[in-house]
């Protein structure tokens, strides 16, 4: 699948994996995260604009189901969104549990029963009450949400699976699930980020994220970390990859894909002032190689 886009050089966006975006300013990613919320919202314009395209069809958002992520996860009781996910799946859980619906039935007699007891009498007439067909959605939004771990440890990572675990019990099977996480790293510890993206990973399903943490992106596959420029160029981290293994470039903690993604990271923001002298010789060269001023 390809994301096209007037912002960038067209993308490789692979189904069911973790495809993360950098940017190298805050203006371009800006720019990027405007025609995506048009895309999401159905809008089209011959520039900007910006579309998935697989074997040669457009696809709109509508052909997604979306999921769209960028609440803390601490406020998410109060997210409404995420509320009618949650009504929904209990709706549903009632109508499939004989003993639940049961109790469905019984709760409905008796809210009869007091509404046929309520009435205002007045000089010219009485205002009487009766249970809409709604009645149910009434009750449960009275209910208020509240998220339990079955660890101790209410963290923002368990939190965050906790959310997703529930988005995803409400997808449409007949459609591509498709989640846009805006700054995964928000609400979680830098001991958690491996830990979360192995999570997204294990989902199977294509997520899109955007982050501007290193220390997160460091633990994204490299084959789908996009680095985009201001001019719309993508870092070329596949020409990166292919000299580490030309001249064996190791570390000695890190193991060489992740050292690929810190290197490259490094040098798309131009962050040399901690790396060892050994890594800032070896992206000069690279640099040079590419750019033919070296044979």
């Amino acid at each position: 699948m390809k994301l096209i886009s007037s912002l960038f050089s067209t993308i490789k966006v692979e189904r069911n994996k973790v495809n993360c975006f950098m940017f190298e300013s805050a203006q371009v990613q800006y720019s990027f995260k405007k025609v995506l919320y048009d895309w999401l919202e159905g809008k089209t314009s011959d520039y900007p604009y910006m579309f998935l395209e697989d074997k040669q069809q457009y696809f709109h958002a509508k052909h997604f189901h979306i999921f769209h992520i960028l609440e803390s996860i601490f406020n998410v009781e109060n997210d409404k969104e995420f509320n009618k996910f949650v009504y929904s799946l209990v709706k549903n859980q009632i109508s499939q549990n004989p003993s639940l619906h049961k109790v469905e039935n019984d709760l409905f007699f008796e809210l009869e029963k007091f509404s046929s007891h309520l009435s205002i009498n007045l000089p010219s007439g009485s205002i009487e009450f009766d249970l809409h067909s709604k009645w149910l959605e009434s009750v449960l939004k009275a209910l208020s949400i509240e998220m339990n771990l079955f660890s101790d440890n209410r963290n923002g990572l368990e939190l965050r699976k906790l959310y997703i675990d529930t988005l995803l019990q409400n997808r449409d099977t007949k459609k591509d699930t498709l989640i846009i996480f805006e700054y995964p790293e928000n609400d979680i510890t830098l001991n958690e980020y491996k830990l979360l993206i192995d999570y997204l990973v294990n989902l199977n399903t294509t997520v899109i994220c955007f982050t501007n943490n290193i220390q997160f992106a460091k633990f994204i596959d490299p084959k789908r970390l996009y680095l985009m420029y201001n001019n719309g160029d993508m870092y070329d981290i596949e020409s990166l990859s292919s000299e580490i293994q030309l001249f064996n470039i190791q570390h000695h903690i890190l193991d060489r894909k992740i050292l690929l993604t810190t290197l490259a990271l490094h040098d798309f923001y131009k962050q040399y002032e901690l790396m060892d002298q050994q890594y800032i010789s070896f992206l000069e060269s690279a640099r040079k190689y590419n750019t033919g001023e070296i044979h």
